[in-house]
Formats: structure tokens, C-alpha cells, sequence
């Protein structure tokens, strides 16, 4: 059930992003208001409208179902071809992709990273991949790469698509999917997951398991205040927005939770844990050999 609270009118917003983001200057209170009730008001209107299922919000350069194949057949090619970028926002169409800087690694290796939205993931992820040799399975990677993206909450609509080009999609089991490349080359990867749903990453980290992967779970440790005010502070800077209230109110501390009931679950190799409180990471627990420990510095 979802039980976030809406940010739709200035009262609710107003509330939020004083008791919740501490705002106290009146000049910022209501700039922050109007750009989240307008994010928010937007949202809702989109609805479920994506790229994947309706021509009407496509781009009218490869708006057909043939082109969209074609689109996500050369974005999976990038994906699985080129280098990651220092900078995500860097990567586009053309530019950018999921291979570690390193040499990437053939040892069946896979490493779960969970924790809440803007709460440090990528930057774990990123020295992991680097460390491991690993490409990262990320849909964001492959969201930049569709010309959707540059619209306002164009991350919305390409969602479902480039989820499909990484993760694939049994509607779709014909077209190439970053996971499945992987899988059958034995590749090392590194995933980045919110968590909070314990029977889901289970269920992931079975998945691996079937094809004779070892892997790991990774929690990247940052409390939901820290990480709404994170989300907040990149929202106003680059207005790519990811709803407040799902971070503080829904997400919350269950990927905290999440991680320590299945820490010891017999799919996974090693856990580790990992603060992003501080200007750097730091190391906070660890079983043998988890990809965490290489923060312990």
C-alpha cells in the first residue's frame, strides 16, 4: 500500500520541506514549494504514460514500434561496448557505458547493493564495479541514452523501456538485455537496488544463484531524513526529481531493515555494510570476503 503523503498544494509541500528538509529562510521555503507542487502535480498527471507502450510519447525521430527494437538494440550495444563515465550525467545516446573502468572480470560474481534513493549508491557501486571488474546493471544508464530523456520527467517516461534493455522483459524475451549478456559470459556485476522489498532482492540474488553465481549483498547505510534532503538538494540543482515522500515516508529505513533479516540468507556469499553519512564512505561491517571491505581504511 502506498502511504506516502501527496505534495500537491502549498500548504502540504510547505510543511514538508520545513519540518522534513529544514528550510527556515522564507525566500527558499517558497521557492522549494512551487517547484515540488508543480513536480508532483506533473507526476500525477502522466499517470502511466511511457515509451514503451504508446507511440503519443515517443519521439517523433523513432516513434515506431520497429524503431523502438532498433533504439533499444543500439542502446544495449553502448551499454555493453563502451566504458562507464566518471560522471553519469555525462552519459547520452552515442557517449557512455556500463563497463568498469578496469578490466572487466569473467567470475560469476554478482554484488547487490541496496539502500534509498540518493543516499550514496553510485558512488559504491562505481569503486565496487572498478575493484571487481564488473559491469553495473543500472536502468539509468540506459535511460540517458533515449532522446526522451532530456524532456521534462523524461526519467519517467523511458522507465519501463530502459529497464527492458537492461533487466529485459519476459514480453519481450526476443530483444538482447544487459543481464542476460552477463549471465551468459559469466561477466561480474554489480547492482544497484533500493531494497526494501527483502523477498525481491531474495528472489534476485536466487536468480544468480541459478547460473552458478556468488553473491553478495552490499547495504549502502544512510537514514531516510539524509537521504530526502540529498534528493531535495539534487532536485533543485538539476530538477531531475524523485518524489520526497517515497523516500521518507514509504522507502524509510526498510532497506536498513531488509538488509540485516537477510543478511544471512544462504544465497548470499558475504554481506557488508556501509556508511554514506560523512563526506566519504565508511566501512561498518562485514562478513569474509564482502566487497565492502575495501572501505575499511
Amino acid at each position: 500500500m502506498n502511504c506516502c503523503r501527496p505534495l500537491i498544494d502549498n500548504q502540504l509541500a510547505k510543511t514538508f520541506v520545513e519540518g522534513i528538509i529544514g528550510l527556515t529562510d522564507p525566500n527558499k521555503i517558497s521557492e522549494a514549494v512551487t517547484k515540488i507542487r508543480r513536480a508532483e502535480i506533473q507526476l500525477v498527471s502522466m499517470g502511466k504514460k511511457c515509451t514503451y507502450l504508446s507511440e503519443c510519447y515517443r519521439d517523433i525521430r523513432c516513434a515506431s514500434d520497429v524503431e523502438r527494437v532498433n533504439l533499444r538494440a543500439e542502446i544495449f550495444q553502448e551499454l555493453i561496448s563502451h566504458k562507464r563515465l566518471i560522471n553519469d550525467d555525462d552519459i547520452k545516446k552515442g557517449q557512455g557505458g556500463a563497463l568498469p573502468l578496469t578490466e572487466l572480470k569473467i567470475e560469476k560474481q554478482a554484488i547487490i547493493i541496496s539502500g534509498l534513493p540518493a543516499s550514496g549508491k553510485s558512488t559504491i557501486a562505481n569503486k565496487i564495479a572498478d575493484e571487481w571488474g564488473a559491469i553495473i546493471l543500472d536502468s539509468d544508464f540506459a535511460k540517458r541514452k533515449f532522446p526522451e530523456f532530456e524532456e521534462e520527467f523524461g526519467a519517467s517516461l523511458v522507465h519501463e523501456e530502459s529497464s527492458i534493455v537492461v533487466f529485459g522483459d519476459e514480453d519481450a524475451n526476443a530483444e538482447p538485455c544487459v543481464k542476460g549478456y552477463c549471465i551468459s559470459e559469466g561477466h561480474n556485476v554489480v547492482i544497484p537496488k533500493i531494497g526494501n522489498d527483502r523477498k525481491s532482492i531474495i528472489s534476485l540474488a536466487e536468480y544468480f544463484c541459478s547460473y552458478d553465481y556468488d553473491v553478495h549483498l552490499v547495504l549502502v547505510s544512510l537514514n531516510r531524513q539524509a537521504s530526502t534532503k540529498r534528493a531535495f538538494n539534487r532536485f533543485m540543482e538539476t530538477n531531475r526529481y524523485v518524489p520526497l515522500s517515497l523516500i521518507f515516508d514509504l522507502y524509510a529505513n526498510d532497506p536498513m531493515l531488509a538488509y540485516h533479516r537477510m543478511k544471512n540468507n544462504k544465497s548470499f556469499k558475504s554481506y557488508g555494510k556501509v556508511s554514506t553519512e560523512g563526506s566519504s564512505p565508511k566501512y561498518i561491517e562485514s562478513s569474509a570476503g564482502s566487497p565492502s571491505l575495501i572501505f575499511n581504511n
